[in-house]
């Protein structure tokens, strides 16, 4: 994340009514306050500021990612791959299992921070394109949100 330097007035040296991990809009970038000091005398605050990358509503915004890679194509050949799931704004996610020829390890809880999976492809031997997906699952307050998909191309030559 990159840093900004930023130097704020109300005009009146009352308060601001922001807090730490507040998120501001400057000039059409996203920030995330990660310190800040006021001078009580002035109305004055000086910010330590973090570019914000995930919007307030992270499927809705522009950029929204759930994983590293969404869509994989691979050759026939026997591969590891791995791929980081973004919690997002949900409060948790859960790694549903493949339904063709992928496999990882699913812990079968909900996870609460960004993962890093590891995807065994096999080679294939089939002659034919093949593809594969893997679900997660979104939650917020207990209740599935979303579900979304990586989606694994692996083809035949």
């Amino acid at each position: 994340p990159s840093l900004l330097g930023s130097t704020v007035t109300n005009g009146k040296g009352s308060k601001l009514g922001i807090a730490l991990n507040d998120r501001l809009i400057i000039r059409n970038k996203r920030y995330i306050i990660n310190s800040f000091t006021t001078d009580l005398t002035t109305g004055e605050a000086n910010f330590e500021l973090i570019t914000d990358y995930r919007g307030i509503n992270a499927a809705s915004t522009v950029g929204y990612r759930f994983a590293s890679l969404t869509d994989v194509q691979v050759d026939k050949t026997e591969q590891e791959i791995e791929v980081v799931i973004y919690k997002n704004d949900y409060d948790s996610f859960s790694v549903k299992g493949a339904t063709n020829f992928l496999s990882y390890s699913i812990s079968g809880l909900q996870e609460t921070e960004d993962l890093l999976l590891p995807i065994s492809i096999p080679e294939n031997t089939s002659g034919v394109d093949r593809y594969d997906q893997v679900g997660i699952e979104y939650y917020k307050d207990g209740i599935l949100e979303v579900t979304e998909y990586i989606i694994v191309l692996q083809t035949a030559i």
